[in-house]
């Protein structure tokens, strides 16, 4: 998927990595299989954008917690206090 970029909070833009997201969603203590699920149902989203092939960090982390709050609440908000840190 590296025709995706993903443009970061201080302007720089790098391509898309799934590692990435998985690893950023691992940090929520989740099960890795439910990590997994997250993390493409997030990169399903973003390939489903049309024609935008840049999606801000920020986009991707609100997409990341509005899945967890479905699949585990608790990873949810353990997400969001991670991420604020």
């Amino acid at each position: 998927m590296s025709e995706i970029k993903v443009k970061k909070r201080d302007g720089n833009v790098e391509e898309w990595s799934y590692d990435k997201i998985l690893n950023s969603i691992g940090k929520s203590m989740i099960p890795l299989k439910k990590a997994e699920t997250v993390a493409s149902s997030v990169e399903k989203w973003v390939k489903e954008r049309g024609g935008m092939n840049v999606v801000s960090s920020t986009e991707i982390r609100d997409k990341i917690i509005e899945i967890l709050k479905e699949v585990d609440p608790v990873a949810a908000d353990n997400y969001q206090v991670y991420k604020k840190t």
